[in-house]
């Protein structure tokens, strides 16, 4: 549960931490890519555009103050090796509670632009981190993060990335959503399991795997492959207006 300060920084930087459950974005992401782009069900390749931009903008935000989050243990894990270009930004927050750090660093952020997440990268680099703070796992996440702020990295690879980022102590994201069912869905999707996929998904992509398995096929048979569950081309008009969506698929 974050505190209030979490909650109000969360908030001002459209970070979607309450209704947004990390299991269920990377299940859609993964089934959508999956008959968007490798069946070509344009439907499908539309809805995955417009969710991996909403993902991320918002996991764009959420890394950022997480990387601040973590940098105030710099003086306390790294001595008189800290660099003194943190100053600024420690003399706030060393001794903050991480909401406050997370405000003070978005204030560093505005005032240094990118040359902050160089500092951040530089200072997670740096051998004195220990036990469960910052270090190589922080270093890699801001230098994710920042490949995806330069433009090197487009917003699916970063995506991509974003799911699979882990701190010291477990996934990145856990600082403030959901994220108890992550390790089961991404080992789904590495193995090809979509019927696990398919269970932490929202209803609308659960709908366009269905429908992709009815409009698939010359006889429309109404059995769905893999599941045993009866749909035909009547079900894909009742999701059709359920959803928004164009009725689109040969019949």
């Amino acid at each position: 549960m974050p505190s209030v300060m979490e909650a109000r920084v969360a908030r001002s930087r459209k970070i979607n931490y309450e209704e947004r459950d990390i299991a269920q974005s990377v299940s859609d992401f993964y089934l959508l890519e999956t008959l968007g782009c490798l069946h070509g069900d344009s439907l499908s390749r539309t809805r995955l555009d417009k969710l991996e931009a909403d993902l991320a903008r918002e996991f764009s935000e959420y890394l950022d103050i997480a990387v601040g989050g973590e940098l105030r243990y710099a003086k306390s894990m790294l001595g008189d090796e800290c660099p003194k270009r943190l100053q600024p930004f420690l003399k706030e927050a060393a001794l903050a509670d991480r909401g406050t750090a997370w405000l003070v660093w978005g204030i560093i952020r505005r005032a240094w632009g990118m040359e902050a997440l160089y500092l951040a990268e530089e200072t997670f680099d740096l051998s004195g981190w220990r036990g469960a703070f910052g270090g190589e796992a922080w270093r890699d996440i801001t230098k994710v993060l920042r490949s995806f702020l330069e433009g090197r990295m487009n917003k699916r690879i970063f995506v991509d990335r974003c799911f699979s980022l882990e701190h010291n102590s477990g996934c990145v994201f856990n600082k403030l959503y959901r994220v108890r069912s992550v390790p089961t869905v991404l080992s789904a999707h590495g193995n090809d399991e979509y019927d696990t996929l398919l269970e932490h998904a929202s209803e609308e992509v659960k709908c366009l795997w269905r429908r992709f398995e009815v409009l698939k096929r010359k006889d429309y048979d109404p059995v769905w492959l893999g599941g045993g569950y009866m749909y035909n081309v009547d079900d894909v008009d009742r999701w059709s207006t359920k959803f928004g969506w164009s009725k689109v698929g040969a019949r």
